[in-house]
């Protein structure tokens, strides 16, 4: 009785305390109503402001339609935009267009910038990306106009934009106002993060200042240097989406020599008429003054560089500017351009392999165990493995390692040559302008007519620079399978594979294996089939642990996919490791042979070791 009365006290002065806590958290239920009403007065505030901007940034083209006269927070806290006209007053969403709806928010963004500047004191940073969209070119020009008022009295404006115009409008608005202009060049293979350049403009004042400036070297110094830089980056800028053979950090001549070798290749957009002018211009033949002036500025002697020099060269200088951005004004419209309407070349198909169709014993569950997950049984299925595929692929040799943890250098590739269409992700065989690629495909709906070929070396230091080529003038051959035969083939050849004639496979196909669980990717994933040959006599494991081979092995545990380690020492030389093959398995010690009183009892026993052949991705 007495416990049952200290649990009864107990409970009563723990509900006293729940009183008292819901009584002091009382007040807090109204923050809420007090936010609400804190931002609705901020808003109306705002209100006023955001009309004034909206007025500098937009006149609408009609009178009588219905304006923007108001903003509100909506239940779902999203800002509400109302718009009245001829006595009637609704939201802007329905009755107003998309131009004013874009001023009216824009006016709403600057006046709450200029209020939270004005009142804290921070944020004085704007960033604006392309803010004249979906405004007609007067509209642009007032938006331009008012983009130096946001300055005022301590703002700072960081605009970005694609139009040549608007910057040129924000340019002559800005008379009052400091302005450093310059021009993003976007990372690619010799420029390894996003720079940010001196416009053409720039340019033309060190040319003013050097002419100003007789015999002074220092102002032809810059000049030279500034006119270097801003053409290296231009044709940089042309060459970042082919194959080139230029060093790590190329010099001018070195890009205009690549210019000139993908003109020979005939390699879209480089044979049009602006990139001909330019590698054909005399002012930039080999020998030429200009030339070995842009050279000497990209080394180190350019401190040596007189006035004398460059005043030698001046008007070459200009003319080339003028060609370089002729060239890259082609360039940009090139790469809107809708795909050419052309039909595809037609490319010979590489000779199909005679290999046998497979009908074998399959034991489907075959796994590479991991730590939280043992293999499963091992018992074979009822109907055969079966799969024609091997009567219509070619074999490939590896001579690169491309294929990265996929597939080793050296090992075979099974390439289906029956047209079939090769899926986004998948290893291929490529055929392109008499080249030969082993690698991964890679597509984009933002362009339906090219595809990439990425590499996946295990190095990335060695890794071969991904291709972008038009899917027309390329043969797409998919990777079906992989042989693991490392049999040296002493073909010459420079290519990244090669085809294998009268290729055989290194043994008869005894078994085919289903893989489950993903402890072997990447080389072998769930779902696809690893084949075998002969069962492997236990004293021939030492020979293929000294040549790195793969084998599937019947436990007691189970079946599962590895790769032959070495054996235990001494007393316990009947058990071996067998490692890993994938990225999430796990190595595991198995006895190959039963003995009396033994220690390792609790191991799995290996019944039977085949060698595994190679691996099938498409199933059937």
């Amino acid at each position: 009785m007495r416990e049952w009365l200290e649990k009864r006290r107990e409970r009563q002065e723990r509900m006293e305390l729940y009183g008292r806590a819901a009584s002091a958290i009382q007040p807090l239920t109204e923050f809420g109503t007090v936010v609400d009403r804190q931002v609705a007065s901020l808003v109306d505030e705002l209100c006023s402001s955001m009309l004034e901007w909206r007025d500098r940034l937009y006149t609408t083209p009609r009178v009588g339609t219905p304006q923007v006269t108001s903003a509100s927070i909506g239940e779902s806290g999203a800002l509400d935009l109302c718009a009245s006209g001829q006595g009637t007053c609704t939201s802007a969403l329905h009755v107003s267009n998309s131009s004013e709806l874009r001023a009216a928010l824009l006016g709403f963004l600057f006046a709450f910038w200029r209020h939270l500047l004005g009142t804290r004191g921070g944020l004085q940073l704007m960033l604006l990306d392309d803010p004249q969209e979906l405004l007609d070119p007067s509209n642009r020009r007032k938006v331009a106009s008012a983009i130096p008022m946001l300055t005022q009295p301590h703002g700072q404006v960081i605009a970005t934009t694609n139009s040549p115009v608007f910057r040129r409008d924000i340019i002559k608005s800005a008379d009052r106002v400091e302005v450093d202009e310059r021009e993003i060049f976007a990372p690619n293979r010799h420029r390894p993060c996003v720079t940010l350049g001196h416009v053409r403009e720039y340019v033309d004042e060190k040319r003013r200042a050097f002419e100003g400036q007789e015999n002074d070297d220092g102002a032809a110094q810059e000049y030279a240097c500034q006119l270097r830089i801003h053409l290296d980056e231009r044709l940089l800028d042309l060459l970042s989406g082919c194959e080139s053979k230029l060093p790590q950090s190329p010099t001018f001549s070195d890009l205009i020599g690549e210019l000139r070798r993908q003109q020979k290749a005939g390699i879209e957009p480089f044979a049009m008429g602006a990139f001909l002018q330019l590698t054909r211009s005399p002012h930039l033949a080999g020998d030429s003054g200009l030339v070995s002036l842009m050279n000497q500025s990209h080394h180190g002697d350019a401190c040596l560089i007189t006035y004398g020099q460059v005043k030698a060269v001046e008007g070459y200088c200009q003319h080339v500017c003028d060609l370089v951005e002729d060239a890259h004004r082609a360039f940009l419209l090139w790469r809107r351009r809708d795909p050419p309407n052309v039909q595809p070349a037609v490319t010979e198909l590489p000779p199909r392999a005679v290999l046998p169709a497979l009908s074998v014993r399959v034991i489907e569950d075959l796994a590479a165990a991991t730590d939280e997950r043992g293999p499963g049984g091992g018992a074979f299925a009822e109907d055969p493995y079966t799969n024609d595929a091997l009567e219509h692929c070619a074999v490939y040799y590896l001579r690169t390692s491309n294929f990265g943890f996929a597939a080793a250098k050296g090992w075979r590739a099974l390439a289906d040559v029956s047209g079939s269409d090769v899926e986004d992700g998948r290893l291929l065989i490529a055929l392109h302008g008499g080249k030969v690629y082993a690698r991964r495909l890679v597509r984009s709906d933002a362009q339906p007519g090219m595809v990439a070929l990425v590499s996946e070396a295990q190095d990335p230091l060695q890794r071969a620079p991904s291709l972008l080529l038009p899917t027309r003038d390329v043969t797409l051959l998919k990777v079906i399978g992989i042989i693991f035969d490392d049999t040296p083939d002493y073909t010459r050849s420079r290519e990244e594979a090669c085809l294998v004639a009268d290729y055989k496979l290194p043994e008869e196909v005894e078994v085919a294996w289903g893989v489950t669980g993903d402890s072997a990717l990447p080389l072998a994933l769930p779902g696809q089939t690893v084949l075998t040959g002969r069962p492997v006599p236990t004293g021939d494991l030492e020979g293929l642990r000294r040549k790195g081979g793969l084998v599937a092995l019947d436990t007691s545990e189970g079946p599962m996919l590895k790769r032959v380690g070495p054996s235990l020492p001494e007393p316990l030389a009947h058990a071996r490791q067998f490692e890993a093959v994938g990225g999430h398995g796990a190595s595991i010690v198995c006895r190959v042979e039963e003995i009396e009183d033994d220690p390792l009892g609790n191991y799995p026993l290996v019944h039977r070791v085949r060698l595994a052949l190679g691996v099938l991705y498409d199933s059937t």
